[in-house]
């Protein structure tokens, strides 16, 4: 049962958003954001793909894709992939200008998603045999950010996104097939580099650590992505 526990926590992580890039560009600016990144934590690696809308530099939209691979060494375990799906509605909700050089952003955001499992199994013990089948649920956070522009065209950005989830996972249980939901937390520090070249476009560096409530290992991103304003 543990084990299981801690196989569909793995896929809430790395759904983790990247926080808002379109402030780099003016107010009210619409933006598209394309992006893609490598995970690696404790027997487990993969890459995540995502796509962002910006509207109005007030709302975002995202779509994104994660393969989170195992790698264990348990011989009671036949390591496999997983394929994730999530949509996310960011609200920026406030927008607070510092001084010159320094803002904070605040957003609310909320979001689903839908994983599928493809040859994950493991033996229990030796009569209870255990095949990984899906994971579909929904999460409801806040996503806080720090905006220090080192130059006119150079920027830092730390942040911090928490989300509260929950979720109904599917698994086939020595034949018998079972559904189980679960409560918890799960947050995403990292700090953005964004170079703006020009008026219109940017690319950024997004190094972050994924946390959660839930005993599992610390995972580790870097995500890379361009910025397209119009």
């Amino acid at each position: 049962m543990k084990k299981w526990f801690i196989t569909v926590l793995i896929i809430c992580m790395p759904l983790l958003a990247t926080a808002q890039l379109s402030t780099v560009f003016e107010e009210e600016t619409d933006a598209i954001i394309l992006s893609a990144g490598l995970e690696t934590g404790k027997e487990i690696a993969g890459f995540s793909c995502q796509a962002i809308w910006s509207i109005n530099t007030l709302f975002d939209i995202e779509a994104r894709y994660v393969r989170t691979n195992f790698n264990t060494d348990n011989q009671y375990t036949y390591d496999g992939y997983i394929d994730g799906f999530s949509g996310i509605v960011t609200w920026w909700m406030l927008k607070k200008n510092i001084n010159r050089s320094l803002s904070v952003d605040l957003g609310l955001k909320a979001g689903i998603e839908s994983n599928n499992y493809s040859m994950y199994s493991y033996w229990v013990d030796d009569d209870t045999f255990v095949e990984m089948n899906g994971y579909s649920g929904g999460k409801v956070g806040l996503d806080a950010v720090l905006n220090y522009w080192i130059t006119d065209y150079s920027l830092l950005r730390p942040s911090l996104i928490v989300y509260g989830e929950a979720g109904l996972s599917s698994r086939t249980v020595s034949g018998m097939a079972v559904q189980s939901g679960y409560f918890g937390t799960t947050a995403c520090a990292g700090v953005s580099y964004v170079k703006r070249l020009n008026l219109k476009d940017a690319f950024y560096v997004y190094p972050s650590v994924l946390l959660n409530t839930y005993n599992m290992p610390i995972r580790y991103t870097i995500t890379v992505g361009y910025l397209i304003a119009f």
